[in-house]
């Protein structure tokens, strides 16, 4: 009777451990979400701005391996997010202080990750580039479900003063990309174009540079 008595009692605590343990992530994944800009609707664009995430939150949600480059501390910024039939699909940054061996200048990468209802993560996919060579914009392809993000690519010799000198158009290389996620949380990125000739024009009453192609 007595051994049966603890077996019951640890099943007891057992179950209630995991139960907080479940209520805790859930807890953790609405923090995370809180910290990214939430859009209704994506066919105007999304801003690509946000603020750095706690690295707890960071290491929970983003996929922390996928990196291209292993320099760096590699800080995530929150960005946006959004809904999609029983998704919850986000876009982050990873900003790195050091540029790769193979570049003259640090760049930041933009990820799009899908989560479930419960913050487990489905998939993830990259989207592009900021930095002194980069430039990124995203646009929505008139669904929920899918996005197109434009790359700005300018030539090695090309300096960080050429490319924030008011009024200055950089001469670069454009690619455009489509990314769909299906209804099972998977990404599929499809190349609509690339090395399309452009330019990253410098706004000089907004600050912002943009893609001109």
């Amino acid at each position: 009777m007595k051994t049966m008595y603890l077996k019951k009692t640890l099943t007891c605590i057992l179950v209630v451990l995991c139960a907080s343990s479940m209520h805790a992530k859930e807890m953790n994944f609405s923090d995370y979400l809180s910290k990214f800009k939430e859009y209704k609707s994506i066919d105007e664009g999304i801003v690509l701005k946000g603020s750095v995430l706690p690295s707890a939150l960071a290491v929970s949600y983003l996929p922390m391996e996928a990196s291209p480059c292993s320099e760096g501390s590699g800080v995530w910024n929150a960005l946006a997010r959004w809904e999609s039939n029983d998704l919850i699909l986000a876009i982050a940054r990873r900003d790195y202080d050091l540029a790769c061996s193979t570049e003259k200048y640090p760049w930041s990468e933009y990820w799009i990750v899908s989560y479930t209802k419960k913050g487990e993560v489905v998939d993830y996919c990259p989207l592009g580039r900021w930095g002194d060579r980069y430039l990124t914009e995203v646009k929505g392809n008139g669904s929920l479900s899918g996005l197109v993000a434009i790359q700005a690519s300018v030539s090695l010799s090309t300096t960080e003063e050429d490319v924030f000198r008011n009024g200055s158009k950089i001469p670069c290389s454009v690619a455009v990309e489509e990314v769909t996620v299906d209804s099972n949380g998977h990404f599929m990125a499809t190349v609509i174009s690339q090395n399309e000739p452009g330019n990253i024009v410098f706004d000089e009453k907004t600050t912002e540079s943009s893609i001109q192609r």
